[in-house]
């Protein structure tokens, strides 16, 4: 029961409560008349909702409340006070009793027919509890053949007292077997009649107790109030029963009225009039779906097909609103002014609209509708065609008409016998020919002649086994000129495979021809010069390789540079320099033979390759012309220049097996001896004595190939302050993880790349990786300087400050001051004046410089003076034997001396035990590195070494 249910039953309690205290006959008809209200109502409900009512234990006490109600009635106008009988004392409690037996009995015979497939006839029950309490009416008010229930005076009889504990017992039955078969209910209704049970129990056990019929008597009271309550329970659950599902109702009313207008539509239609079942059926089958709607465009009739359509059954679709799955329109209104459209027009309406399913897709459907009279009412009968697939064809074929429209690409459509019977608009842009000048003709007004038959019949064989065929064609324009086009052919096949038609499609490539042709040239001749690069060069070397082995003859290849071109770029300037290049390539290219090569490699390299030499010695006078060629006095503008070339000359083949690449190399090698020579000659390379070397470069390989695969790492070695203990700094060294060899030493592989481009590549990737991890210690805590070696050829090149600045800028984490370079003395005297100015300028970059090695060189006091370096670095040959051998330990103390007094600070290497650091100390040089103080270490092990290190106590004494 809901809230208002039990406080608007309390309120009435209450109030005949309180009614009770004035007159007690007027409670007890206001108690009975209630209950007699209510058991009416549910009898009339019951009645009424006979067919709606699946529950039979309902439907029988349902029925039943009807007469007990009577019966309870009849206990009302013969109660004491009532002016209608005088034999109350009799009468009364008989009726009573009759109507509880009637009410358990009712129950019980609903529990005999619950859960059973038997269903109650209406007739019979209510003319079965006509006749019940016609009897029972008959027999207390004319036979009086009942015993007496109730003596004024003495109470209640045993007749009385005992027929209401049969009640009891026979109620406390129905409790038991209700709660077995429980599941037949719903919950809330068995609830409901369990309680209302409980409360009759209770109120029949009440009736057992009471003395009198008075005002006085509590116990009488609460077994009307209890009855009042038992009542309404049951009449909440025939309620709740009968009228648990209106809408099934209504669907039944609706269903009804739905096969009457169909009925009528079968009568009224020329299509139905005589044939309703099969005309019907015809409804149901077709395969359109059909709906019939009336003027507010509520679903009166549907087809299985549109049911089908939408994934509603045909209960679920009777009676929807067409704006239910109706999304083809933006508003419902604006759906339902089409309804009203087609209701108004009278004639048969055709429109495109979009459905929505009850999974919630959506399909395209073509609507085909008209208004008809249907039992003197205007409907609206329509038929729906799912028109999705062919709106995917419709798109699919307009996709494919801008396409071909609009298409970048001119598309040719061709017969099988390759007769063309349509073109687009790029087609007529491309080539020139409009639409009426090409339909009925063939591709062969397009030929450019450029391709052979062959070329053709390749083509066609590719078509017919292949189904396409894609490649480059040259085409002639309608204005003669020729074109390039990237093309494609496809044949067109039907769904039995065979070939109907083919389809060409082609975009004019001509541009980019044009433009692959000028990138070919630049890719493979010298911008300047206009002679064959270094790519070029390599393909036409392998090639006349190729030709000497096939034809058995001899070639050479000659490598030319310049002498002194550098001094005419300084002097005069690159303008001057360039012009320079451009008339030495064509004078030495006219001193050579038609079918040589001259290229340009770079700067003022130039490289010739002389075919067809019967001999080594033939190509003496092609040397000897080259040479002259560059030779000759040059005029630039009011310049008169003279230079000389020096030519290294190789030959192939050889006794052993050369590349292009080694003939290059053997040249150049050759061509240096020319220099070293005195210049202005050629000199031949000796095969015999290069093999001597070989090893020297297979080692210089395997160095590069170590360097690629990132086989070097670093250890650093760290640099103290003897007396204090402070960690300065620390060197790295450069160590080699050979992977068959175990750990390297500098010594055992850097003098194979001494002088070598090689070193330079090394000595870059050493300064990374010491930059690098100068940025991990920093991020660690750790702050230290790291100070790195610098060859001497990696040292002397032109840009090496900007080299350094570049390295720099890519570690934005190093401090200025981190990085210092250590120079050997004896590189950093070979051109003092260089070595200075590239110090200077790196020390504008915040590098520092040492001079590695001191005392080893010859350098004076005036090179010391003018080489700005911060620190001299005592050699350790030095140190490790000063303490045996006093001229070591004089050289000592003098280069001591000596960076006190240019101001220079001086650090010692080797320092191997405590001896040696008490004799540095001793004679002034504080800061030192050596195995006595740590050996070299792998970065990541520097800060804990850091942080344990302490100085030898000998030497913070001093």
């Amino acid at each position: 029961m809901s809230l208002g249910d039990v406080i608007g039953l309390g309120v009435f309690i209450i109030g005949i409560h309180v009614l009770s205290h004035y007159n007690y006959l007027l409670f007890h008809i206001a108690a009975e008349l209630f209950s007699v209200f209510i058991a009416v109502t549910i009898g009339i409900i019951a009645v009424n909702c006979w067919q709606s009512i699946q529950n039979q234990y309902v439907l029988f006490i349902g029925v039943g409340y009807f007469f007990i109600g009577l019966l309870d009635v009849l206990h009302t106008l013969t109660y004491k006070g009532m002016p209608i009988f005088n034999d109350y004392d009799y009468y009364a409690p008989q009726f009573w009793i009759a109507a509880r037996y009637l009410e358990t009995f009712s129950m019980l015979l609903g529990l005999a027919f619950l859960g059973t497939s038997r269903r109650v006839n209406g007739l019979l029950t209510l003319g079965g509890f006509t006749l019940v309490t016609a009897w029972l009416v008959s027999a207390i008010l004319y036979v009086k053949n009942f015993p007496v229930c109730f003596v004024a005076g003495h109470g209640l009889t045993p007749f009385k007292v005992i027929s209401e504990y049969i009640i009891c017992t026979l109620m406390l039955v129905n409790l038991a077997l209700l709660h077995r078969r429980r599941h037949h209910f719903d919950p809330g209704v068995y609830r409901l009649i369990r309680l209302s049970v409980i409360m009759m129990i209770l109120m029949e056990l009440c009736f057992t107790l009471y003395v009198s019929d008075t005002m006085s008597d509590a116990i009488n009271q609460t077994g009307h109030m209890l009855k009042i309550v038992a009542f309404y329970m049951i009449y909440k659950a025939v309620v709740v029963t009968g009228l648990r599902h209106p809408q099934h109702l209504l669907f039944r009313e609706l269903s009804q009225k739905e096969a009457e207008l169909e009925t009528r539509v079968i009568e009224r239609t020329q299509m139905l009039a005589k044939q309703s079942e099969k005309n019907l059926a015809l409804l149901h089958n077709a395969s359109d779906g059909i709906t019939i709607m009336d003027r507010n465009a509520n679903l009166i009739e549907v087809s299985d097909s549109f049911c089908d359509m939408l994934g509603y059954t045909r209960e679920e679709m009777i009676g929807m609103n067409v704006t239910q799955w109706d999304c083809g329109f933006s508003t419902p209104e604006e759906m339902m002014a089409v309804v009203q459209r087609q209701f108004e027009q009278q004639t048969r309406a055709l429109f495109e609209t979009r459905h929505r399913r009850k999974d919630g897709s959506t399909y395209d459907v073509e609507i085909s509708g008209y208004p008809i009279e249907l039992e003197g009412t205007m409907v609206l009968f329509n038929s729906s065609r799912d028109i999705t697939e062919r709106k995917r064809a419709e798109q699919k074929l307009q996709l494919a008409a801008n396409v071909f429209a609009h298409a970048n690409e001119g598309i040719m459509v061709t017969t099988l016998g390759g007769v063309i019977v349509e073109i687009n608009e790029t087609f007529t842009r491309i080539t020139g020919y409009s639409r009426d000048e090409v339909v009925g003709k063939t591709p062969s007004l397009l030929s450019s002649g450029r391709q052979s038959r062959e070329f053709y019949a390749s083509m066609w064989r590719a078509l017919i086994d292949k189904g396409h065929w894609s490649g480059e064609i040259w085409n002639r324009h309608k204005s003669g000129e020729f074109y390039a086009t990237m093309q494609t052919i496809s044949a067109v096949r039907d769904a039995k495979g065979q070939t109907q038609q083919y389809v060409a499609l082609f975009s004019d490539i001509t541009p980019l021809k044009e433009h692959e042709n000028k990138l070919e040239y630049i890719a493979h001749y010298d911008a300047l010069t206009r002679l064959p690069n270094r790519v070029l060069l390599s393909d036409r070397l392998h090639q006349a390789m190729t030709q000497a082995m096939r034809r058995k003859n001899r070639l050479a290849v000659a490598f030319l540079d310049l002498d002194g071109f550098k001094t005419i770029n300084d002097q005069h300037g690159h303008a001057v320099g360039d012009q320079v290049l451009v008339a030495m390539a064509a004078r030495m290219r006219h001193a050579l033979r038609d079918g040589d090569t001259l290229a340009r490699l770079g700067g003022d390299e130039f490289v010739a390759v002389l075919l067809d030499l019967e001999s080594f010695e033939a190509s003496g006078p092609l040397l000897a012309r080259l040479l002259d060629a560059a030779s000759q006095p040059l005029k630039v503008d009011d310049l008169d220049i003279r230079l000389s070339a020096s030519l290294g000359v190789t030959f192939f083949p050889q006794n052993q097996d050369v590349d292009a690449d080694q003939l290059l190399r053997q040249a150049d090698q050759a061509m240096y001896q020319a220099k070293l020579a005195g210049k202005n000659r050629y000199h031949v390379f000796d095969a015999e004595l290069a093999q001597s070397v070989r090893g020297h470069h297979e080692s210089l390989e395997r160095l590069r190939q170590a360097l690629n695969a990132n086989e070097f790492v670093l250890h650093y070695q760290p640099k103290v302050h003897m007396r204090t203990g402070q960690v300065i700094g620390a060197e790295a060294l450069i160590r080699w993880e050979h992977p068959t060899r175990g750990l390297l030493f500098p010594a055992q592989f850097l003098s194979v790349i001494e002088g070598h481009a090689l070193s330079i590549h090394l000595g870059e990737w050493v300064l990374h990786h010491a930059l690098t991890q100068i940025e991990q210690w920093r991020a660690s805590g750790l702050d230290l300087k790291v100070s790195v070696n610098v060859g001497a050829r990696q040292l002397q090149q032109a840009d090496f400050a900007e080299r350094l600045r570049v390295i720099l800028a890519a570690h934005p984490e190093v401090r200025h001051g981190q990085l210092q370079l250590e120079v050997l003395e004896t590189s950093a005297l070979d051109d003092i004046t260089w070595t200075a100015n590239v110090i200077e300028s790196c020390r504008k970059l915040g590098v520092t410089f040492s001079l590695d090695d001191f005392g080893t060189g010859y350098s004076s006091l005036t090179y010391l003076k003018r080489l700005p370096v911060v620190e001299l670095k005592i050699d350790q040959s030095f140190v490790r034997n000063m303490l045996e051998d006093p001229d070591d330990l004089a050289i000592l103390n003098g280069v001591i001396g000596l960076a006190n007094a240019f101001n220079r600070q001086v650090i010692a290497e080797g320092v191997e035990n405590v001896e040696s650091g008490t004799l540095l100390l001793k004679l002034g040089c504080e800061l030192a590195q050596g195995y006595g103080i740590a050996r070299p270490m792998p970065g990541p092990e520097m800060p804990a070494w850091c942080l344990a290190w302490r100085p030898d106590p000998a030497w913070t004494q001093i």
